[in-house]
């Protein structure tokens, strides 16, 4: 499959969505220069696409328990590590959340206020998701109720975000928290449906 498809389109964010959506050609697995899946997500399936110089990848989950480490008073934590992006620059177009999710066990209540966010480091110890904890996509709300729930985010970033990752490449974590409220002890967050990203690497240095 060719590398890059070039098409002369505006330069707008909605230009490149439909000349991607025109020209996308399926890719499985991790060819060169789209991300490589870290050995604890080999599991889940992951597809890239590409079409207007842009990647679209999914990340498909059919009942993956994310481990959530309970800290006390500082609440509930957990991440999974989804994907490295190609060392260099990237422009970021966009991602989505389109999950739902379940206790495992019954250390989480069933009530428990669960946020969840794409971002390029794990979640800390604590009850929150900010920064670089959820810089794809922002902490969104996912309140279980009878003990499951739904993460609908999305990024609410105006434009195309840029990341620099010519020393280091940048991860992709799907992250998790709760508050000490919801949760009594370690568990599990069962996760199914997909993590979307739309992005382009800008090349090395």
């Amino acid at each position: 499959m060719p590398t890059s498809i070039k098409q002369s389109i505006a330069d707008t964010p909605g230009a490149r969505i439909k000349a991607f959506n025109k020209l996308s050609t399926l890719v499985t697995g991790s060819p060169a220069g789209q991300g490589a899946v870290p050995a604890a997500a080999a599991a889940l399936g992951v597809s890239t696409s590409e079409g207007g110089g842009f990647h679209k990848t999914v990340i498909s989950f059919g009942g993956t328990a994310v481990a959530m480490t309970d800290a006390g008073a500082a609440g509930s934590s957990g991440s999974l590590k989804l994907l490295t992006l190609p060392e260099g620059v990237i422009a970021f177009l966009g991602a989505t959340t389109n999950l739902t999710i379940a206790r495992l066990g019954t250390a989480i209540t069933a009530t428990a206020a669960v946020v969840g966010s794409v971002g390029t480091v794990a979640a800390a110890a604590d009850a929150t998701l900010t920064s670089t904890e959820a810089d794809f996509v922002p902490s969104s709300a996912a309140t279980l109720t009878a003990g499951a729930g739904a993460l609908k985010g999305k990024s609410l970033t105006a434009g195309i975000a840029v990341f620099d990752g010519a020393t280091t490449a940048k991860d992709v974590f799907l992250n998790f928290a709760i508050p000490d409220a919801g949760s009594t002890g370690n568990d599990s967050l069962v996760v199914s449906g997909t993590v979307t990203l739309v992005w382009a690497s800008l090349g090395d240095n």
